[in-house]
């Protein structure tokens, strides 16, 4: 049950490397919510902590469109990179990016021109529904940018730039956003509105990051690579060095 021998002991801890590229984005990611959550506590304003557990649920409900859309998306391209069709792999990146960018344009319409209703469906309290209703002025933006995160990093972490991915995630986030949310939302200014311009901040940087790394990805000269790595068609190698 236990690894005894070296050779045991390497495959565990290439496992183990190998499973903190590819879930660590998502679990900071996560961690990184619940930190949040605290630093919008520490303002100590009980009207806006409420607000904020409120307008968590929208959050989340809202988020799991992009998110849906990315692990179904990387389903197909992991397939296409698997069986050395770049060009398809990538044709299924720009048509999910491409409705991204429509299911995104509805929802956020919904958030900004039905925040106040949608602040009257999560809460009585009438001084909470105006923070909310503002809430979701910001978390708006912010979800723009993370939508596209949403995508980017599964394709990336799909074709080998998992460590990229990983980096981009540890600046945005842990390096600038978290922060400048504690230090310009608690310590100078004890307003949410900075918290959550710390966030959007963190959001966007991750998605430039990745939406460079995948423009001057070459898809065609990387994706044999990739599947070489790991160990697909290494045994029909052709005359001119490519892998099929």
């Amino acid at each position: 049950f236990f690894p005894t021998s070296r050779q045991e002991l390497i495959e565990v801890f290439k496992y183990l490397k190998t499973s903190c590229l590819l879930g660590g984005p998502k679990y900071l990611q996560t961690i990184s919510w619940q930190i949040h959550i605290f630093i919008i506590s520490l303002l100590d304003q009980t009207e806006v902590t409420a607000a904020h557990s409120s307008f968590t649920n929208g959050a989340y409900w809202f988020y799991t469109v992009p998110s849906g859309l990315a692990t179904a998306n990387n389903v197909y391209v992991g397939n296409e990179v698997g069986a050395n069709n770049p060009k398809k792999a990538k044709s299924y990146v720009t048509t999910t990016l491409t409705l991204n960018t429509f299911l995104v344009a509805i929802l956020t319409a919904v958030m900004y021109f039905g925040r106040f209703q949608l602040a009257e469906i999560y809460t009585d309290e009438e001084e909470v529904r105006p923070i909310i209703a503002n809430m979701m002025v910001l978390y708006t933006i912010a979800f723009v940018g993370d939508s596209y995160r949403a995508v980017l990093e599964r394709v990336m972490r799909t074709v080998g730039r998992e460590r990229l991915v990983l980096l981009a995630a540890v600046l945005g986030i842990y390096v600038i956003g978290l922060p400048f949310e504690y230090v310009a939302g608690v310590k100078i200014y004890q307003d949410y509105t900075y918290i959550f311009i710390g966030m959007i901040i963190g959001f966007y940087l991750i998605t430039i990051i990745l939406t460079v790394s995948y423009a001057r990805f070459d898809w065609e000269k990387e994706i044999p690579k990739v599947r070489a790595e790991h160990g697909i068609g290494r045994h029909v190698k052709n005359l001119n060095g490519r892998y099929h």
